[in-house]
């Protein structure tokens, strides 16, 4: 690692520390670090170009993170050392089988998954794939969650409005609800917040939208907020998705 070194103003520097790189074929590629991240286990998934995986071939294991409004998280299979130089394999939304309005998984549920190998700028990764419950049945956490909800006239009630904006990469935008609607025993706000898991898509992850008209339901948070719910395009299509 070198010596400190004495530079001008008095400080001191010192060599950078040399970071491990790995070959495949016929290029060196900087290898990641295990270890980092949110959460326990080592999430390195890089591989030799050459690699092989058996697409076909199912394991079990455990969701150890996941992180819904970004779409991805880490699997822990049950079974040991079938993830070369790691313990959790990556786990991304468009792979998970699922009815949900918008796919997704929860954390410590047991799942049936096939590993597929990759390609991220030139580097061979591996990554969960086809994702199940643990017989092989579509992963639906929704109405679980729905079934909570206090909702404004009920689960089924329709508004309409128009979607000011959605952007996905921060997971919400806001809805101007149209005039003449009578809430009852609730006073909703002119704009409800929407989520990346109400942008009902089909199964896909929404795309940007701006000045879209939309149908909705809406509910209320514990703290009081109003949010809406299953938005939809006009007539109950699918909203656009990426």
């Amino acid at each position: 690692m070198g010596f400190a070194a004495q530079g001008k103003g008095g400080k001191t520097w010192q060599p950078a520390v040399q970071k491990p790189w790995l070959k495949t074929q016929n290029n060196w590629v900087q290898a990641p670090q295990a270890g980092k991240g949110k959460g326990k286990g080592k999430n390195v998934s890089t591989v030799p170009a050459g690699y092989k995986v058996n697409p076909s071939k199912r394991y079990t294991g455990t969701v150890t993170n996941y992180w819904k409004f970004k779409g991805y998280g880490f699997i822990t299979p049950d079974e040991a050392n079938i993830i070369p130089g790691a313990d959790r394999v990556f786990v991304h939304w468009k792979d998970v089988s699922s009815s949900d309005r918008f796919p997704s998984l929860v954390q410590h549920t047991q799942v049936q998954f096939s590993i597929q190998k990759v390609d991220e700028h030139g580097v061979a990764k591996l990554r969960a794939s086809n994702i199940t419950g643990p017989s092989g049945e579509e992963l639906t956490f929704q109405d679980e969650s729905d079934g909570k909800k206090v909702y404004v006239g009920g689960q089924n009630l329709r508004y309409t409005g128009k979607l000011k904006f959605f952007n996905p990469k921060t997971g919400f935008g806001y809805i101007e609800i149209d005039d003449g609607y009578d809430y009852g025993e609730f006073t909703v706000t002119k704009e409800v917040r929407v989520e990346t898991a109400e942008m009902n898509c089909g199964g896909s992850h929404p795309a940007r939208a701006n000045d879209l008209q939309v149908e909705f339901g809406i509910w209320q948070t514990k703290k009081g907020a109003f949010k809406a719910y299953n938005v939809t395009g006009s007539g109950g299509t699918h909203l656009p998705g990426q």
